[in-house]
């Protein structure tokens, strides 16, 4: 069950938004799960927040269900990451031997500082299947994109993330996505985000962005590090309602680290 999503890799979309883009000027970022929406695993929606001894740990929060291991989403007091499915499959990019990605992004999680500390874990990993990860930071006030495979990792920012998935989305300042869809299409999350560029908050990620692009069906997670909070809504187990159109839980996360 743990290594379900190692062989899926759903849709997703992840989205960083700082500096001129948002605004208060802090990094916030999506990670918005699109899988099924019906899901019977959303029966158990877990929030699982660890205080680890091991040296070097960070207090982290890993968002999934309950007795899910690795992480498909999470936040910790200095990062957050997140993931999307890279298409057309490439046999010459994966491998079964290795780390599973989501074991990858839980050791980032639980042990990256900063961005360089998730560059160098990232990029020394024994990775397995090809992935788009995102990795936030609340130090340096943004995200980056990794295009993540057996083969080989690259490394994007703000100023080149479209280069590997579609020159038709516009490149803007502080903000950086990849969508669930690589083509340009009506409703494209990019036309969302210009039009609320400068703007940009965890309520309009959380309220407007992903339900106009209706991304984030199964999960829909929002990272606010200025304000060190977690926003969090699941689909409705069973049915066809999706995590993006229901109630949003509000998680302070200087509370839960401190406890």
């Amino acid at each position: 069950l743990n290594l379900f999503p190692e062989l899926i890799r759903a849709s997703c979309s992840i989205i960083g938004v700082w500096g001129p883009a948002s605004k208060t000027g802090d990094h916030l970022q999506v990670r918005a799960l699109d899988w099924v929406a019906a899901a019977p695993i959303n029966q158990y929606p877990t929030v699982t927040i660890y205080h680890s001894t091991e040296p070097g740990s960070n207090p982290h929060a890993n968002i999934g269900w309950a007795g899910l291991v690795g992480s498909l989403a999470g936040y910790s007091t200095k990062v957050g990451v997140a993931e999307k499915v890279w298409l057309p499959f490439n046999d010459s990019l994966t491998t079964i031997f290795g780390e599973p990605w989501m074991y990858v992004l839980r050791d980032v999680l639980q042990f990256a500082n900063n961005l360089g500390d998730a560059i160098n874990m990232i990029q020394d990993a024994q990775k397995t299947y090809q992935i788009y990860v995102g990795v936030g930071s609340k130090s340096d006030n943004e995200l980056r994109g990794f295009q993540y495979s057996y083969a080989k990792t690259e490394v994007y920012s703000d100023k080149n993330w479209s280069k590997p998935f579609s020159t038709n989305h516009p490149q803007m300042n502080g903000v950086m996505y990849w969508d669930k869809t690589s083509s340009q299409v009506d409703g494209c999350i990019a036309e969302i985000l210009q039009h609320y560029y400068g703007q940009v908050d965890a309520n309009i990620l959380s309220s407007y962005v992903t339900p106009l692009d209706k991304t984030g069906d199964t999960i829909m997670a929002v990272y606010d590090f200025g304000a060190n909070v977690v926003y969090v809504s699941y689909s409705y187990y069973l049915t066809n309602t999706p995590a993006y159109v229901r109630p949003r839980i509000f998680l302070n996360m200087t509370e839960l680290f401190s406890i």
